[in-house]
């Protein structure tokens, strides 16, 4: 079990180190929710009802097949969040020992250190599955918690069996996939390059933000069925937009560690910012396909505007902030509260307009003078 040990020192303890701000508003949200909230004018109802009412969020999950085919999906995007923590940090210089110390043990060992190091990052996720079979075998729903359980340790076990290949191969250096081999003499604007960088370098993330953001739009537009169409249509373009968020700070890295020199070149700021709205509407194209499809016209106009400005605004505040990932992340979640507050009191219009006057003010202040 040595080998577990050294594996748990360097990648289970960094992933939470790094994460741990994530995990804990997340799951911190989850336990307000299903211990302190309060029922209105419970005067009435036993504490049997109320203790139903406080876990109808996991009840509903594993009592509908729907919601629980979406509920592993966001399983899986934290077990590939894991995996691909563990996988680029394998490949730091730091961490080459593991190439030969590794390699000494069986494969048995190994696929026993690794799979018990992707369930330790998974761990959170297991620690809900397990209150999940509790709360179903009390209601009697047995089977989605338990299909639940069987999918993360498969799904940690493929991760695994990755780990022990990814080890056992030598580090070759990095000639490009075949999106740069079948574009290399191709003409290309720095558009193109900034795309080219997403999808050569961040393809698993983006075709996991589109799948998940497509799904919600169509998941939300069933379950919401009941909602003004309007209203509907803005409160999932804010989910829409902070479903990308991870794929905006990666186009803005990218564009502050490599592209810095454009800074220089002698561009109106008008242009560049009409750069900056062509990028997210290439950016969320799909979304805007699976939209148009949902809704009319007018309702489509008012979230295609809600959409473009919020992620607009999300990229004007890493003018203010910079690469700091965690300062990001709260203000996405303030940002997701606001709009919601303002959706709420039929105050949609008014999102899309306040999003873009904030990122137009920030970009002309600060596109020159970047943290």
């Amino acid at each position: 079990m040595a080998l577990t040990q050294i594996l748990y020192k360097i990648f289970v303890k960094g992933f939470y180190k790094i994460h741990s701000g994530q995990l804990l508003f997340l799951f911190g949200t989850i336990l307000t929710y299903l211990f302190y909230i309060q029922v209105l004018s419970d005067d009435h109802i036993t504490t049997q009802e109320t203790i139903f009412y406080n876990l109808s969020f996991i009840l509903t999950i594993i009592s509908s097949p729907i919601l629980a085919v979406l509920m592993m999906f966001v399983f899986l995007i934290f077990t590939l969040k894991g995996y691909n923590y563990i996988s680029a940090q394998i490949c730091l210089p730091s961490n080459f020992f593991l190439f030969y110390s590794a390699n000494s043990l069986s494969k048995s060992e190994q696929l026993k250190s690794w799979f018990i190091t992707q369930l330790l990052i998974s761990f959170p996720i297991i620690l809900y599955i397990i209150f999940s079979i509790i709360v179903g075998f009390v209601y009697g729903y047995y089977l989605l918690p338990m299909i639940f359980l069987c999918f993360v340790f498969g799904v940690s076990l493929l991760c695994a069996l990755s780990y022990i290949h990814l080890i056992n191969t030598p580090i070759k250096a990095y000639n490009g996939g075949l999106l740069l081999k079948f574009i290399k003499k191709w003409k290309k604007n720095l558009l193109m390059i900034t795309f080219v960088q997403i999808f050569d370098k961040h393809l698993l993330t983006f075709l996991i933000s589109k799948f998940f953001a497509v799904l919600l739009i169509f998941g939300l537009t069933e379950l919401l069925s009941d909602f003004n169409q309007s209203a509907l249509g803005a409160f999932i373009t804010l989910f829409i937009a902070l479903s990308n968020a991870a794929l905006i700070f990666e186009i803005y890295r990218f564009e502050r560690q490599y592209l810095s020199f454009i800074l220089n070149f002698p561009t109106k700021l008008s242009t560049t910012f009409s750069q900056w709205i062509l990028t997210i509407i290439i950016l969320v194209l799909p979304e805007i396909i699976a939209l148009k499809l949902l809704f009319n016209w007018a309702v489509f106009l008012n979230s295609f505007f809600i959409l473009v400005a919020t992620c607009l605004f999300l990229k004007s505040l890493l003018l203010m902030i910079s690469l700091n990932m965690k300062s990001f992340l709260y203000k996405i979640f303030i940002l997701l509260f606001v709009g919601i507050v303002l959706i709420q009191f039929g105050l949609s219009p008014i999102v899309g307009l306040a999003y873009l006057v904030l990122s137009t003010l920030i970009f002309y202040k600060k596109y020159y003078h970047q943290i």
